[in-house]
């Protein structure tokens, strides 16, 4: 048999058409019933989470804090606003925190969920920094500048308002900067002079410090500017000012390229 003969032979044996495969048709049903088990599943997911009492708020916990009766009725107080404020998932930190804020002895407020129904609140208290004196009276002032209350006999740095500006709990009397000056001229003070502090006072003009020693004389500095290097140039006019036989009056070192003594 030819080549010619054999490859018509077998295009003859073999069909040119070849018949579609039918294919096997899902029932519609199934796919309106996989979208149902989904809504199901998640109107079951909500319910759980929102109005089943799961999520509710029960425990509250208060750490740090001298009162916590106090803490936990702030909280009580803001879930018991509607229901689902007290769901735990939905209860809002930063109204608590704004809420606690007008506290003054409460530097800072950490607030935690712990699920199911557990609130921590972790309280920052504010640390005394120094005694503001005025009118008479003597305030405790924390490290951010706010009175936390009225003074007793606590051994801190101590400052006199000559302007006798009427304070009271929650105020803020100076700037973070302010006191972290001060304090830092009254701890790096004696080891500068060999003197003790006997007097700190402010006036109208918050920065302009004076400070009077346990040797008579007086430095006026400048609380906007670096405390340490104001001290370090008060040891150096103190080295000048003793070959002087007059007595040393004041020293001060409020401006940026000179110091004057008398």
């Amino acid at each position: 048999m030819s080549r010619l003969e054999n490859l018509k032979q077998n295009r003859e044996a073999t069909p040119l058409v070849y018949s579609r495969t039918e294919v096997n048709k899902e029932p519609r049903f199934k796919g309106w019933l996989a979208i149902f088990i989904v809504i199901s599943l998640f109107t079951l997911l909500i319910y759980i989470v929102f109005f089943s009492h799961l999520f509710d708020i029960k425990y509250v916990e208060v750490v740090g804090y001298q009162n916590p009766e106090k803490i936990k009725e702030a909280v009580w107080e803001q879930s018991g606003e509607g229901r689902l404020k007290n769901n735990i998932i939905l209860f809002n930190k930063q109204t608590l925190r704004s809420t606690l804020s007008g506290d003054p002895l409460l530097a800072d407020v950490y607030v935690r969920k712990i699920l199911p129904n557990k609130l921590v609140v972790e309280i920052t208290e504010s640390r005394p920094s120094l005694i503001w004196s005025t009118k008479g009276d003597n305030y405790l002032i924390d490290e951010r500048g706010a009175v936390l209350g009225k003074a007793t006999t606590e051994k801190l740095p101590q400052v006199f308002d000559s302007a006798d500006i009427v304070i009271a709990r929650g105020d803020k009397v100076a700037s973070p900067t302010f006191i972290k000056f001060i304090t830092e001229v009254w701890n790096g003070f004696t080891p500068a002079t060999a003197t003790k502090i006997t007097k700190i006072s402010i006036f109208d003009l918050i920065t302009d410090i004076h400070v009077l020693s346990s040797s008579g004389w007086t430095v006026y500095l400048d609380a906007s500017k670096d405390p340490k290097a104001q001290l370090d140039n008060l040891t150096k006019v103190l080295t000048e000012a003793k070959k002087s036989p007059q007595k040393l009056e004041y020293i001060d070192l409020r401006l940026d390229t000179k110091a004057f003594y008398k």
